[in-house]
């Protein structure tokens, strides 16, 4: 029987409270998962399927096929301390464990991912209304109490622009929202993990992977820039005396031939992109889909729940 693979991923999981506050823009982007809809995705999971360890992605799909059941594989991705916070101690109580995937640069250079500095701008605002001009699309007058504009921050086009931008563009674009927004000081992003936290995970049984190095879309960047990017997010984890890490999670699952061909040349066996639909045993190891879970309470049922189903007939 050819056994798919279901791989999460996972980004944030947080308490369902904080949806109300500054983790707004996370729930509403399905990147924070609340901790109550993740318990009741684990135990789903572990009704229908066998969670398999981290390191069972390197053998698959011999390690499924053992299993004798629908197989499902945990992943999370960015480095948000909440994994060790919300996540970690849930995974425990069921005795599971994870791979993770974390961007290198937050835990060298400071580094704060551009959509949590968008996010931040936005939780900071003064100003409610007000016209953004400077995303070389047409001027866009919005009203941050409206829901439907409030979306268009979270995830619109203006929001893509400048996640896709260069860094001194970037540094430009956010100046222009700070300025419209009428913000007064730093914002507050969310804490990532350190180093002791990342220890804290591998001790526990974690996998690392990495997640690039500064989160970055990686076929935008030239070769050698690419070459760079790559090297610094494999050599990071050896330097610091943590196992080496043979799994990248591409940024936002965005991936290339070229890509993929230069991270296998650089080390890494094994490729996690995203695409809402099972891993077969006949997909590049350079590029395993994974869903990314929602907080609608019909999801599982929707979308993991046939595919389960399926194998077991």
């Amino acid at each position: 029987m050819t056994h798919p693979l279901v791989i999460l991923c996972f980004h944030r999981i947080l308490p369902e409270s904080y949806q109300h506050g500054s983790d707004k823009p996370y729930f509403q982007r399905q990147t924070a998962l609340s901790v109550e809809r993740f318990c009741h995705l684990l135990d789903e999971l572990q009704k229908h399927a066998a969670i398999l360890p981290p390191g069972a992605i390197f053998d698959w799909p011999r390690s499924a096929q053992t299993a004798n059941r629908p197989a499902a594989l945990l992943t999370f991705d960015d480095g948000y301390a909440d994994i060790v916070t919300f996540a970690l101690p849930e995974l425990q109580r069921r005795k599971l464990r994870a791979i993770v995937c974390v961007s290198t640069a937050p835990l060298t250079d400071g580094y704060v991912f551009p959509v949590d500095r968008w996010y931040a701008a936005m939780n900071a605002a003064t100003f409610r209304r007000g016209t953004l001009t400077e995303f070389g699309l047409q001027p866009w007058s919005f009203d941050l109490d409206r829901e439907e504009d409030f979306g268009r921050w979270i995830d619109g086009p203006e929001k893509r622009a400048f996640v896709r931008a260069n860094d001194d563009a970037q540094e430009r674009l956010l100046r222009h929202v700070e300025t419209v927004l009428g913000v007064t000081h730093r914002p507050a992003t969310p804490k990532l993990l350190d180093i002791d936290g990342l220890r804290t995970l591998v001790d526990e049984g974690f996998l690392i992977g990495s997640h690039g190095h500064r989160h970055v879309h990686l076929p935008t960047l030239g070769e050698e820039v690419l070459r760079d990017e790559l090297d610094r997010a494999f050599s990071f984890f050896p330097k610091h005396d943590f196992p080496i890490a043979r799994i990248i999670a591409y940024p936002d699952g965005v991936t290339n031939a070229q890509t993929e061909a230069l991270a296998r040349a650089r080390g890494f066996s094994v490729g996690l992109s995203l695409g809402s639909c099972a891993a077969m045993p006949n997909d590049s190891r350079m590029r395993l889909p994974r869903f990314i879970p929602t907080n609608d309470p019909t999801w599982f049922a929707r979308r993991l729940e046939p595919i389960f189903k399926a194998v077991t007939r």
